[in-house]
Parts: C-alpha cells; sequence; structure tokens
C-alpha cells in the first residue's frame, strides 16, 4: 500500500482513497481538507449528516465520489473536538484509517495530515505521527 502525504490539492491527486479529518461539534466547517470541501462540499455535507456522522474520535465513513472527483472514494475519519486535537488523537485516528482502508484492498491512498491545519502542532511532527 502505497501512502502519499500531501500538501496539493487531493480533488487533482489521483489515488484510490482520499483520507480527510472531520472535526466533531463544527457544522459547515467539519470538513479538514478545504479542497476537498469546496468541490464536494454539499454532496459529503449531505452524506455525513444524512447517516448522522459526528466526528467524534475514531469514527470513519467511507464515501463513493460518484465521479465528482478522480478518487473513487473519500474516507472520513473523526478526529474529535478540534481544540483537543494532539499527536495522540492523530496517531490513533491514523490507525483507525488504515484499518478502514486495509480491508478495501487498495493500493494508492493520498491523505491531508491530520493536524496540518493546527497552528499548535508542527506539520513535520503530524506526518510523522501518521
Amino acid at each position: 500500500m502505497n501512502i502519499l502525504a500531501t500538501k496539493e490539492k487531493l480533488s487533482k491527486v489521483q489515488s484510490d482513497v482520499i483520507v480527510i479529518g472531520a472535526y466533531q461539534g463544527l457544522k459547515k466547517d467539519i470538513l479538514l481538507c478545504n479542497d476537498v470541501d469546496s468541490l464536494l462540499k454539499e454532496f459529503l455535507l449531505e452524506i455525513l449528516s444524512e447517516d448522522k456522522f459526528t466526528a467524534k474520535e475514531g469514527m470513519t465513513m467511507l464515501i463513493r465520489t460518484e465521479g465528482k472527483i478522480p478518487t473513487k472514494r473519500v474516507l472520513v475519519v473523526g478526529l474529535g473536538k478540534k481544540d483537543a486535537l494532539d499527536l495522540t488523537v492523530i496517531r490513533r485516528a491514523s490507525a483507525q484509517a488504515y484499518a478502514a482502508i486495509s480491508a478495501l484492498g487498495v493500493k494508492n491512498i493520498s491523505i491531508d495530515p491530520f493536524g496540518a491545519d493546527q497552528k499548535e502542532l508542527d506539520y513535520s511532527e503530524c506526518v510523522q505521527s501518521m
């Protein structure tokens, strides 16, 4: 399995699955990856709200993109409350994402590093924690 942690626009990356994190308790800003959010915002938010996705830590939801971006699936991973995010939470969320994806038998995964939007967390530490 090839895992690409990137700052590139995930909607442009050719991959089997894109992994993004979501914070608990946020409405329109629930998605961490802004590029995927802007491209698929209404689609993802509709599915997440229909299925009562609360973004609690460790919660995951696999969504088919229905051709809206090159990647066929997006895995949304709950990160819990935004102000509680730390490297330990990132490690646990990454393990949940890996468990959800490994059963799919995919080869290429692109991920927007969890915590990359947090000024308090170092980008390289976030990537390494994953």
